[in-house]
């Protein structure tokens, strides 16, 4: 399966430095979200009803808190961790 999509949000969480994409761009590619389509396309064939789809998506953000919560509360790495893990071709 291949699932293309676009990043909807900037690179950057910082109001004052504008998102120079178009915005009709933006909203073209939201239409074509493969997640939203996939929902779409579960409900019209009775795959799955509403209320397996708010399950989901509760389990989904339940894990995303549990996942935020843990880096909350982690200590920083040590700074000689920093270039671990990196790899380069």
């Amino acid at each position: 399966m291949e699932c293309k999509t676009y990043r909807w949000r900037a690179h950057f969480e910082i109001e004052s430095i504008p998102d120079l994409r178009p915005k009709d761009e933006i909203e073209a590619w939201k239409k074509k979200c493969p997640i939203a389509r996939l929902e779409r396309k579960m409900l019209e064939e009775g795959i799955l009803i509403g209320q397996e789809i708010d399950e989901i998506n509760a389990q989904v953000m339940s894990r995303i808190e549990d996942a935020v919560g843990y880096a909350l509360e982690s200590p920083f790495p040590a700074p000689e961790a920093a270039l671990e893990d990196i790899f380069s071709t």
